[in-house]
């Protein structure tokens, strides 16, 4: 038994809301089974079966909600694949996607919110400064911006990890996602100072921004998270201005 495109259109519109209902003991897995729910109905016809089925997946869970669309993608081919009577354990299945979820739960939280937001933050900010009276349309653009990439990879994920299954790693591994951080992450500062530059706050001048370029640059290269880098320049900040307010 095949999955169709809409099968797998409906796995993708309900991998939205994989984290509709978190708990301690099984993570993400209910809003996971959900998901995975039009691939059980179209392998298991009978009604047992697919609850038998359901509860074989619904052991712990728990990846990025952006890569999720791959491990889904690699379950349903493999089930699949189970359905055709090829020998497959659902042991083999739960435990390649096991092995999967974690490292995608990195490469998530590392790409998309430690470096891709601050990336399109910090695009839609200088696109604001070359042209001042599209300002206001800076949350627009940010979030085209960056919904473009991350519905691209959900949907791309899904599509790939049901065609290659177990082998998706090996096909995605030339590609060296993990190399492009650290370019977002000087780009995205090359943005914040061009756009200090063509509009700089009182105080403040490309110089300076330079500056503050390589100490970022350098706090990066010393391991430490962006978003932690981030939650200590806001804090920094709103010292800084609580300070000036009573002085």
């Amino acid at each position: 038994m095949k999955l169709n495109r809409r099968d797998l259109v409906r796995i993708f519109a309900r991998s939205f809301i994989i984290q509709g209902l978190w708990t301690i003991q099984r993570g993400q897995n209910l809003g996971y089974v959900y998901s995975l729910w039009p691939a059980l109905r179209r392998f298991h016809s009978r009604r047992d079966e697919r609850a038998r089925a359901a509860r074989s997946h619904a052991s712990y869970f728990s990846t990025h909600p952006y890569t999720a669309g791959v491990l889904l993608g690699v379950v349903a081919g493999m089930e699949e694949d189970r359905s055709e009577g090829d020998g497959t354990a659902v042991e083999s299945v739960l435990a390649a996607r096991s092995a999967m979820s974690g490292p995608l739960a990195a490469l998530g939280e590392a790409f998309f919110w430690g470096t891709w937001l601050p990336f399109c933050l910090a695009a839609t900010l200088a696109m604001g400064a070359l042209c001042p009276p599209s300002a206001i349309w800076s949350p627009v653009l940010f979030l085209i911006f960056f919904n473009s990439l991350h519905l691209g990879v959900r949907a791309a994920g899904l599509w790939l990890g049901y065609r290659w299954k177990k082998d998706v790693v090996g096909h995605l591994a030339p590609f060296r996602i993990q190399g492009l951080l650290p370019l977002l992450a000087l780009g995205a500062m090359a943005l914040v100072v061009l756009r200090g530059a063509l509009a700089p706050p009182p105080g403040f001048s490309a110089v300076q921004g330079l500056l503050w370029t390589g100490v970022f640059w350098g706090t990066l290269r010393l391991g430490i998270r962006p978003s932690f880098l981030a939650l200590g320049v806001a804090a920094a900040s709103v010292a800084y201005a609580g300070i000036g307010a009573f002085l």
